[in-house]
């Protein structure tokens, strides 16, 4: 771009996107690879039918890594060609990925030594240290970026756009690729509801309970729920990036009745019940000293801190989607000479 001058930071940034994104290629490829030739593996003797079907968790995993990869790729090269969309984009993985291996890593240390452990398989201690390590590395990747991306000299490298509405003002947030330009905050949001919309595929190939308030409802009825589900994130997602206002407003319904629903999924009586209930259906497998009732004990602590996370994050939502009402209102045309 005339007159702008890209870093060796920013250069750099998209070359690891590059690499990252062949090696997700590459595991998706080996991941279905292992799925194939193990469906046509025979059930050894002795080893009883049953337990989950992993063929939906593999196949959600490698679209999963196709769908990461071809952003990376898409990323690295709005990074390359300073767009105002790619330092939005390196952002939002950037967020994803801290917040995938917070995840992994309380997983890790929480709920790992119940898992079964395979004879002649390294020792648990091995593989915590190896996912701890593994995880390390995007985390610290994740933070630096959010920091770089964010500070005034990178930012002034690529070709920005103001927002629109009341957050045109030059000391508001700026960025994007769509038109009218939303705020940074409210592409985060509908980034989120896009991917919610992903992960609620694997939902559809099984029987699954639904958490209404509190009470567990299945059948026609739960499957129904995830089935609409996906087309009502779907519609969040991209109208809240089109800044239409009825995406707001449902969005806005949709993040007080989740605060709702969790509330009193975790203080209503019977929690535990419900946890044995919803991992029963999921066919959980553990390892031979833990029973499903000691499991859900020990991941009682987890929902408290799950709770406690899910109600700041709804909250923050909120209070956006709020505040920036005036973004979703399209400024009135200047008259006419």
């Amino acid at each position: 771009m005339p007159g702008k001058q890209r870093s060796a930071g920013v250069t750099a940034a998209a070359t690891l996107l590059f690499i990252g994104s062949a090696v997700l290629i590459l595991v998706g490829l080996l991941s279905f690879l292992g799925l194939s030739l193990g469906r046509l593996k025979p059930n050894p003797e002795g080893v009883p039918p049953g337990g989950p079907d992993l063929v939906s968790g593999i196949v959600f995993a490698v679209g999963l890594y196709s769908v990461l990869a071809a952003v990376g790729v898409t990323t690295g090269i709005g990074l390359l060609r300073l767009k105002a969309w790619g330092r939005v984009l390196v952002l939002i993985l950037s967020a994803f990925f801290l917040l995938g291996s917070l995840f992994a890593v309380v997983g890790i240390l929480v709920i790992g030594p119940a898992m079964p452990h395979q004879a002649g398989g390294p020792a648990f201690a091995t593989v915590r240290n190896v996912v701890l390590a593994m995880t390390a590395v995007p985390a610290l990747l994740s933070i630096w970026w959010l920091i770089y991306f964010n500070r005034k000299s990178v930012r002034d490298q690529f070709d920005e756009y103001p927002v629109t509405g009341e957050h045109s003002h030059p000391d508001e947030a700026r960025t994007l690729f769509l038109k009218p330009h939303p705020p940074l905050s409210i592409v985060l949001i509908g980034s989120m509801y896009l991917f919610a919309a992903f992960a609620t595929l694997p939902t559809l190939a099984h029987d699954y309970p639904v958490v209404v308030f509190g009470t567990l409802v299945f059948g026609p009825v739960a499957k129904a729920f995830y089935v609409l589900s996906l087309p009502l994130a779907l519609y969040v997602g991209i109208g809240l990036l089109r800044l239409k206002p009825p995406a707001r407003v449902l969005a806005i319904a949709l993040s007080a009745l989740h605060m709702l629903n969790s509330l009193l999924f975790v203080l209503r009586p019977g929690l535990e019940e419900r946890m044995m209930t919803i991992l029963g259906s999921a066919r959980l497998k553990l390892g031979p000293s833990m029973n499903l009732e000691a499991f859900v004990r020990m991941i009682v602590p987890l929902l408290w801190l799950g709770l406690a996370v899910g109600l700041v994050m709804s909250s923050v939502i909120l209070w956006v989607l709020v505040t920036r009402k005036g973004a979703f209102t399209r400024p009135a045309a200047a008259p006419t000479a």
